[in-house]
């Protein structure tokens, strides 16, 4: 899985940061169940030094099927926002093996009566 991460918030890039965003993510796409092949982390501080709930983290995936998805998240903290960004990925795949799984059963049942 290849992972890429933009910091483009005050203060650029640390390698500190940079290496607990990634093992974060490689840690949760490893366990889901799904073959996920890119995902790329962007990081913005939206009103700069300021402070407040404005450090924004954006994650896009890309499946193996060529599948994309996106997961946004802010927060005061740039690793909360990774965190939840995460978590919020993490639920878009779980439903959407679940609905995967529910149209399989669906032609399964639709082929059986046909």
């Amino acid at each position: 899985m290849q992972v890429h991460i933009h910091d483009l918030t005050e203060g650029g890039d640390t390698p500190r940061l940079r290496e607990s965003a990634e093992e974060r993510i490689r840690r949760a796409f490893d366990r889901c169940a799904g073959p996920v092949v890119r995902v790329e982390l962007r990081l913005i501080d939206e009103n700069g030094p300021k402070g407040g709930v404005d450090r924004t983290a954006t994650l896009s995936y890309t499946l193996a099927s060529g599948a994309v998805g996106h997961a946004r998240a802010n927060s005061e903290a740039t690793l909360s926002a990774i965190d939840l960004a995460i978590g919020r990925a993490m639920r878009q795949l779980r439903n959407r093996s679940g609905r995967e799984r529910s149209l399989r059963r669906r032609d399964d049942a639709l082929a059986r009566t046909a």
